[in-house]
């Protein structure tokens, strides 16, 4: 027994957007990490112990990105 034409491109097309939502995940990703940088850059923080919390904006000494699992 094989699935219709119909499904079996009903299948292939979700397929394809998932990929596709997952391409758009990661450029939303790098985009984030390019901003992140470049704050760093425009605050003089590269090369320095001071980071940038996102989640409130402070600059402080030591705390770690969040939600970065260690990815500078």
């Amino acid at each position: 027994m094989r699935v219709s034409p119909y499904d079996l491109y009903s299948l292939r097309k979700a397929h394809l957007l998932a990929e596709r939502k997952v391409l758009v995940a990661q450029l939303a990703q790098h985009s984030l990490k390019r901003l992140s940088l470049e704050i760093e850059r425009k605050y003089r923080l590269l090369g320095k112990d001071g980071r940038l919390d996102m989640n409130t904006g402070l600059i402080s000494p030591g705390t770690e990105y969040p939600d970065t699992e260690g990815e500078r």
